[in-house]
């Protein structure tokens, strides 16, 4: 077994390292959550073919022209192949932004195969209709039909790819918010089994010490004399250096305990559970732009404006109905919920299409598919953000409260043992060498002997009365030395500022600065590694300097993070070659010199 390692606060250290990957900052707000999308290597997955496979073929299809059920059949087709030929000659594309390692590059492979693609389409769809569907119309107007395409599909696959790397995002800050929590907590049951054995070994060999002191005087061993003192005194020695091998007793590393935590598997989740509440007017106002040059086409002016009025209105009213006791439903229920109301408003749309006179026989069919297909990409998407926004507030409350227990606790109950062995073997045993001495010149008298018996007793149950406990200011090696289960930890701390951390609330504010940087190395980043410095500022010598510095990037999401709001010191947060620096300063009186 490793040991838990206890920082020596006046050198530099690192911790045991662990095995974890590198990465970015995950996107935690809607704007961050568009640019991480665009900008990673899964803008086009198998979800976003999927997606736009089913959005071509229903709400967006060819159908500009066919009035009828055949027609409408051929408008699949149509349609199908359109998709086809557009997604083979996307894939090269987004084959190549995988490989890119700029963001920059990324982002114009994204918006230029987006574009394209949205302008091909509708003369690439007019050509397979004069072949699939001679007898049709074209339908024309490519110019506005290119700029509508391109305006639907970056809405709808850029919701596509929020809702996949939101969902990657939110998985991975599940498990390492479990990595790490099951590390921390293995670290908690080791202390748990450790302090465990100690109790059991203190209570036998106090049980054991209490017994051979009164064997001493007991008139069945004849006579006390030098050999029955000699020992009781080794048997007070040998129970001391046992105690003291508890003391320096090797626990698990950390590389074990991170090794077992990562066996985690994050809980799946059921298709209903993710079905969120979309936004307000998302789903009518996508369906709305998507089909209004169709149900303009076809119903003429004034019933088109009617029937998007209609839209806008039910999509408004289903949105209300969707948020009505929604606190007080199941995951499963909301998601049930959810589903029915929008495929209900999807036929209550079809129903008012079929009442309009100028409406096509197959035109039902359109919003009966569409609104739930728009419906589903929604609640995905928002789901998909509001989890990663749990797994966030999740990791962030629960890594916080873990302010070096474990590493307190183990030095506690060392130091403890410590003690104990060294008042046996100072003061019991010493008085068994003391009274040793006397007998050896002459017999003892039956009162010195009691009176013997006594102090030695007392002597063992005083140093048996020493009892561990956690301290009560949170010490910045303890931090280190817990959190070193879950982070590879550099340590550097200036003798000057060691002894200004002497002083309780300079401790504690640093505990809480630095407790907040590992949060954030964990929350934000796969990297596993972090750097601990803590000095007196040049330029003042009243004044504690610490720097926490992670790999990773920064991805503004403000003036300043949350968690730095609950930190009453200045604080600074910026990037030094490929690291996250979080500087504070901490008042405190001014440093002396360690003696």
């Amino acid at each position: 077994m490793g040991e838990f390692p206890i920082a020596n606060v006046h050198r530099t250290r690192t911790a045991v390292p662990t095995v974890f990957d590198s990465g970015r900052q995950a996107a935690l707000t809607p704007a961050l959550a568009v640019r991480t999308a665009l900008t990673s290597r899964r803008f086009y997955t198998g979800w976003s073919a999927l997606v736009s496979f089913v959005f071509a073929s229903t709400v967006f299809g060819a159908y500009l022209g066919p009035t009828t059920l055949n027609e409408y059949g051929r408008g699949f087709i149509v349609s199908a192949v359109t998709w086809s030929i557009l997604a083979i000659c996307v894939v090269p594309f987004a084959l190549l932004q995988r490989r890119l390692e700029s963001p920059l590059l990324r982002t114009t492979i994204t918006v230029g195969t987006l574009i394209a693609a949205s302008l091909v389409r509708a003369p690439l769809n007019d050509a397979l209709s004069s072949l699939i569907t001679p007898d049709v119309a074209n339908a024309g107007h490519w110019t506005q039909r290119g700029l509508l395409n391109l305006l639907v599909w970056t809405i709808v696959l850029t919701m596509v790819a929020v809702a996949t790397t939101s969902y990657e995002a939110s998985s991975a800050m599940a498990r390492r918010l479990a990595s790490g929590l099951n590390a921390m907590r293995a670290a908690d049951q080791e202390v748990d089994q450790f302090a465990a054995e100690v109790t059991e070994a203190t209570n036998t060999a106090r049980r054991e010490l209490l017994g051979a002191i009164d064997a001493v005087g007991d008139p069945r061993y004849g006579e006390v004399d030098f050999e029955r003192v000699k020992k009781l005194s080794e048997a007070i020695r040998s129970q001391s250096h046992l105690l003291e091998s508890f003391a320096t007793q090797r626990l698990r590393s950390p590389r074990e305990l991170v090794t077992a935590a990562r066996s985690y598997r994050v809980p799946r989740r059921t298709v209903l559970a993710r079905v969120a509440t979309p936004p307000i007017m998302l789903v009518g106002g996508v369906y709305g732009v998507a089909t209004a040059a169709y149900t303009l086409y076809f119903l003429g002016r004034e019933a088109g404006i009617f029937l998007l009025a209609i839209v806008f209105s039910v999509s408004f009213l289903v949105d209300l109905l969707c948020r009505l006791g929604r606190n007080k439903l199941s995951a499963r229920r909301r998601g049930a919920l959810v589903v029915c109301a929008w495929i209900a408003c999807g036929a209550v749309i079809a129903a008012v299409t079929t009442a309009l006179p100028t409406a096509p026989v197959v035109a039902p069919l359109i919003p009966l598919l569409g609104i739930p297909v728009v419906a589903a990409i929604a609640a995905l998407c928002t789901d998909s953000f509001a989890e990663l926004r749990i797994q966030e507030k999740l990791l962030t409350q629960s890594l916080s409260g873990y302010r070096g227990s474990a590493g307190a606790r183990t030095s506690e109950i060392r130091a403890a043992l410590h003690r104990v062995s060294e008042r046996l073997h100072g003061r019991a045993q010493g008085r068994c060498v003391m009274f040793a001495a006397t007998l050896d010149e002459r017999s003892a008298l039956p009162q010195e002997v009691s009176d013997f018996q006594s102090e030695v007793r007392l002597a063992v149950e005083t140093a048996f009365d020493e009892s561990p406990g956690v301290r009560d200011v949170a010490r910045l090696d303890d931090l280190i030395s817990t959190w070193s289960h879950v982070l590879s930890i550099d340590a550097a701390i200036e003798r000057e500022a060691d002894v200004a951390m002497r002083d309780p609330l300079v401790s504690q504010n640093v505990v809480e600065i630095v407790t907040e940087a590992f949060v954030n190395a964990i929350k934000h980043s796969d990297a596993r590694t972090a750097r601990v410095a803590a000095t007196v500022a040049a330029d003042s010598p009243s004044t504690l300097q610490v720097d926490v510095s992670t790999p990773g990037v920064i991805q503004h999401r403000g003036p300043q993070g949350r968690g730095l709001l609950n930190i009453s010191v200045p604080t600074r947060l910026f990037e030094r070659d490929g690291w996250v620096v979080l500087e504070a300063r901490v008042p405190c009186a001014e440093a002396a010199q360690p003696s």
